[in-house]
């Protein structure tokens, strides 16, 4: 199978702007009715790009794997099916 330098490889791989090839910087936020979701903007313009993921069980593994990264786990859980 053949990859383009741009398709990526792992699971983990960070997702990057489409207009400027930054990578999108991620974070929590709430909606307005109070329910989290994982927010995706380009930190060099947010108009190049701007998403909201709030699909709740791919939210709960973010904001878990955020708080064992600063536990100081070094590994955070794999989603489901990512080795």
């Amino acid at each position: 199978m053949t990859t383009s330098n741009t398709t990526p490889t792992t699971p983990h791989a960070l997702p990057q702007c489409l207009i400027c090839g930054q990578v999108l910087k991620v974070s929590l936020t709430t909606s307005k009715k109070g329910r989290y979701a994982v927010a995706l903007a380009c930190p060099a313009d947010g108009r190049h790009f701007r998403g909201f993921v709030n699909h709740r069980p791919f939210v709960i593994q973010v904001m878990a794997d955020t708080a064992a990264l600063q536990n100081g786990s070094k590994t955070p859980n794999a989603p489901d099916g990512a080795q």
